[in-house]
Parts: structure tokens; C-alpha cells; sequence
């Protein structure tokens, strides 16, 4: 059982870090990567990763909100 378990939170962390990366360096917006984690929440083992399972939306989304981005590299918010 040990090495499901690292398995799953290995694949927890690498999910997040590719979040984090991609947010740091301006390729997605924050709201997306909300959006994909918590639409892959039941894929990804967040609580392996020290997530509080019972309130997984309101902590995703404090994850998120908590990743530095440069002012230049933010994406503009388009809209026509």
C-alpha cells in the first residue's frame, strides 16, 4: 500500500508544480488553474498533499490565489 500512496501524492505534487509554473510564468491565469484543479480534484490526490479533503474548493482556491506572478508576466483579460 505504500507505494500507491507515493505513487498518488507524487503525482499530486507534479500536478501542482506544472500549476505553479504555468501561472509564475504568465502560460495560464489564475483562473483557470482553478478551474482544472478543481475539475481534476477527484482525479488528484490532494489530500496526500496536505489538503484538507472536507473544504478541497475554498483550499484550491487558496493554493492558487497564494502563487506569485511578476506584473509582467500576467495575462490580460481580454474581453470584446
Amino acid at each position: 500500500m505504500g507505494k500507491v500512496k507515493n505513487y498518488l501524492q507524487e503525482k499530486a505534487e507534479d500536478f501542482m508544480h506544472e500549476i505553479e509554473e504555468k501561472v509564475s510564468k504568465g502560460k495560464m491565469t489564475k483562473g483557470c488553474a482553478y478551474k482544472l484543479s478543481v475539475d481534476r480534484k477527484d482525479e488528484i490526490a490532494f489530500d496526500l498533499a496536505g489538503f484538507d479533503s472536507e473544504d478541497i474548493n475554498t483550499q484550491i482556491k487558496m493554493w492558487i490565489d497564494s502563487i506569485e506572478v511578476p506584473w509582467w508576466k500576467k495575462i490580460k483579460d481580454v474581453r470584446f
